[in-house]
């Protein structure tokens, strides 16, 4: 074993001393016996620099264990999040077959029940009737008569002009009064239009109708909706055909007024003064039914008056322009103008025709009733 030596800082003694020696002074070396200065350990001594190469190493160790913990952190964090993606995995799946096996215990009951198809329709005319609520659609009324009465002057304006352009071009002035004819008519119609809706105030009120159950007016409500698949088919037709405008603004009301009639008529107990009861009479009801489509011609003409005539108002300008740009070449305009105006007079005229019916056939009603007590009593 080499010997470990004490060497003084000061004045550069040196001591050799043995292993056991060195041991003893080791924890104090005292001092010089030449100057008295302070001795220094050599050999088994680290010195300054081994002593901060231990700082650094003791600081290091720290840094060393941290990248190892974060690690183990990041894999326990994989973990946990595989652990419950796979838990979340489980439960979809599990939920999907509670849902399967609820749909084939739903679809073997319907499969057992033969009546399972007439409940989707009554499923189908429930939501007809939250998509068209009347009771709703009645603030628009105002608005839409207000929509009628500008679209008839408009087309009582159209027909002015058009009778002036055609009289310049045909040098006639019998097309001139025509023109004015047709303008003067469809002002009047409007001021009996006008007159016509202040008649029908507690018209429905007044006529209430029985019926032994909801069974007949949802009959009707489905007849209703298939009017409008001949509605659709004038449409598609209109549109094959070469923009045949009278047809597709047919097919358009017909499409409309068909689901507002369905609708209404599933609301008919609120909106058309409508009353169940199991004692009425067949020929009591047949007057109800009757009653009840009256009472719905009276509760839709607003919407005829204002959507009709400004859908026919609307379709009438491409067929106009093109006849006054081509003149008498214009073969399909010349055939379709007519047709529009006529459905236009026709809607202008709707409040009054359909006041004319109510009162022809609610004396009709009438007498029958009394008929029919005749016949009970």
């Amino acid at each position: 074993m080499a010997n470990k030596k004490i060497k003084c800082e000061n004045c550069g003694f040196e001591e050799e001393l043995t292993s056991a020696q060195f041991n003893e002074r080791k924890a104090a070396p005292g001092t010089c016996e030449q100057c008295g200065a302070e001795l220094k350990l050599e050999g088994g001594a680290k010195g300054k620099a081994g002593a901060e190469a231990d700082e650094v190493r003791s600081d290091a160790a720290p840094a060393e264990a941290a990248p190892e913990e974060s690690k183990r952190s990041a894999k326990q964090t994989a973990e946990a999040v595989k652990e419950n993606a796979k838990q979340v995995a489980e439960a979809a799946r599990d939920n999907a077959r509670q849902a399967a096996e609820a749909a084939r215990a739903k679809f073997r009951q319907a499969s057992q029940n033969p009546e399972f198809l007439a409940g989707g329709i009554d499923c189908c005319l429930k939501t007809l009737t939250g998509l068209a609520s009347f009771d709703c659609l009645d603030k628009q009324t105002p608005k839409l008569v207000g929509l009628g009465h500008l679209a008839l002057l408009l087309l009582a304006l159209l027909s002015l002009v058009m009778g002036v352009i055609m009289s310049i071009r045909l040098g006639s002035l019998q097309t001139l009064g025509v023109g004015l004819g047709a303008a003067v008519f469809l002002i009047l119609a409007q001021y009996l239009a006008v007159k016509s809706f202040q008649l029908f105030d507690g018209l429905i009120a007044a006529n209430p109708s029985r019926l032994t159950g909801p069974a007949l007016p949802a009959i009707v409500a489905v007849l209703d909706l298939f009017c409008a698949v001949g509605g659709i088919a004038m449409i598609v037709v209109g549109l094959v055909s070469g923009f045949r405008f009278s047809l597709i603004g047919f097919g358009l009301l017909l499409t409309l007024f068909s689901f507002l009639t369905a609708a209404l008529f599933m609301q008919a107990e609120k909106q058309l003064n409508l009353s169940f009861d199991q004692s009425t009479s067949l020929g009591e009801q047949w007057l109800s039914l009757l009653s009840l489509h009256i009472k719905a011609s009276v509760k839709l003409v607003p919407f005829a008056y204002g959507i009709g005539l400004a859908v026919m108002t609307v379709m009438s300008l491409p067929p106009l322009l093109i006849m006054l740009v081509r003149g008498a070449a214009a073969q399909g305009s010349l055939i379709e103008l007519p047709c529009l105006l006529l459905g236009a007079l026709l809607f202008a005229l709707a409040p009054v025709l359909v006041y004319v019916a109510a009162m022809l056939t609610y004396l009709t009603l009438d007498l029958l009733r009394a008929i029919l007590s005749l016949g009970k009593k």
